[in-house]
């Protein structure tokens, strides 16, 4: 772990996110740690705000201290390769069409109900 001053490392910062790929450094500002930077190449996005969320740790270890039962490997496999149960069909039901109603309406001469406001071109002509 390499210490480095804040102004060094704004003068040649590519170069030191190059070397934080092998080694950790300790940015200091007068002499005192200020932050660190680490290399975090071939992480996922995902991986890396998990990795730093302190309520994943919590539950990890609340999981790792619990006593319910887990399932192995080879249990979770099996249930996962049990058949499901066929999806139903959507029922045939026809589309509602309110244009053609009010337009049906007003050629047989009758009123038509308003649509509801801040539909555009949804209202009687």
């Amino acid at each position: 772990m390499k210490q480095v001053g804040i102004r060094e490392a704004r003068a040649d910062l590519p170069k030191l996110v190059k070397r934080a790929q092998r080694e950790t450094h300790v940015l200091t500002h007068h002499g005192k740690p200020a932050a660190l930077l680490v290399g975090v190449e071939g992480y996922d996005y995902e991986d890396l705000v998990r990795m730093l969320d302190p309520a994943f740790w919590k539950m990890l270890a609340e999981r790792r201290a619990s006593t319910r039962s887990t399932l192995t490997l080879a249990d979770l496999d099996e249930r996962l390769a049990r058949p499901r149960a066929k999806p139903r069909a959507p029922k045939n039901r026809p589309a509602r069409h309110p244009r053609r109603k009010r337009r049906a309406a007003r050629a047989r001469g009758g009123a038509t109900a308003q649509a509801p406001p801040g539909r555009r071109g949804s209202a009687p002509r």
